[in-house]
C-alpha cells in the first residue's frame, strides 16, 4: 500500500469530485463525497474506517465525509453547513456544494466549488 499525505488525498478527492456528475440535492452530495472519500482513504490513508467515528469524533488520521453530527448553523442562505476539523462544507438544496478552509481568525477560503445539476452554484 502506498500511503499518501492528507493534502495529497484531499487533492485526489477534489479531482474525483470535479470529474463526477453534478448532483441535484443534499443527500446525493453527501453520498458522493462519502463514496469518493472512502475509496481514496481505503487506498491511501493506511487507517481503517472507524464506524463509530461520528460518535467519538476521534482524530485517527483518516479523512471522513460530512455527517449530520457535524451540522451547524449556516451563514449562506439556502445551504446546510457541516463543520469539521479545519474546514466547512456548504451544500445547497440544488446539489451545489462548496468546501472552505477555516482560517485561524475564523475567516473562510474557498478550496473547492461545484455547481448543482441545474448549473447554479452555492449562494454567497
Amino acid at each position: 500500500m502506498v500511503i499518501k499525505t492528507k493534502p495529497e488525498r484531499v487533492q485526489l478527492l477534489f479531482q474525483e469530485l470535479t470529474n463526477a456528475a453534478p448532483q441535484s440535492n443534499e443527500p446525493d452530495v453527501l453520498r458522493l463525497i462519502e463514496e469518493k472519500l472512502d475509496i481514496i482513504e481505503d487506498a491511501y490513508s493506511g487507517v481503517p474506517k472507524d464506524p463509530k467515528h461520528f460518535e467519538t469524533k476521534k482524530l485517527d488520521g483518516r479523512l471522513y465525509a460530512p455527517h449530520p453530527v457535524f451540522k451547524v448553523a449556516s451563514r449562506r442562505p439556502g445551504c446546510t453547513c457541516y463543520r469539521q476539523a479545519g474546514h466547512k462544507t456548504y451544500i445547497a438544496a440544488n446539489g451545489a456544494f462548496r468546501i472552505v478552509a477555516v482560517t485561524p481568525g475564523g475567516g473562510e477560503r474557498v478550496v473547492f466549488d461545484k455547481a448543482g445539476a441545474d448549473g447554479k452554484g452555492v449562494p454567497d
